[in-house]
């Protein structure tokens, strides 16, 4: 439970880092950034398997670059379910998402070790 906590603490922070150095990417605070964190991460658990199936024949006309405008919407979609949490454009969603989910990968590898 300590882990799953410092984790989400930790990907806040990664949120705030990347809305620092991210045109277009804005959070308010600290608390936002830990629920956009955790609505991220629902999100990202419940409804991109979905719409990875349902997108699948579009993926693969596209030889997978589909896939991050997907991502890239989850972002978008995240930043419109959170209040004090925007988006400005495709172009920082997925930026924004690339460098949200390298930090999430980070922190999960220091967090196992």
């Amino acid at each position: 439970m300590i882990k799953l906590v410092l984790r989400l603490v930790l990907v806040a922070g990664v949120f705030i880092a990347v809305s620092r150095y991210v045109p277009g990417f804005r959070v308010a605070n600290w608390t936002t950034a830990v629920i956009a964190a955790l609505v991220f991460g629902l999100l990202n658990a419940t409804v991109k398997p979905v719409l990875k199936l349902v997108a699948l024949p579009v993926t693969l006309l596209t030889l997978g670059l589909f896939g991050l405008v997907i991502n890239a919407g989850l972002m978008a979609l995240c930043a419109f379910l959170v209040p004090g949490f925007g988006i400005d454009g495709f172009l920082p969603a997925l930026i924004g998402w690339f460098l949200v989910s390298v930090g999430s990968a980070v922190v999960g590898w220091v967090l196992r070790g």
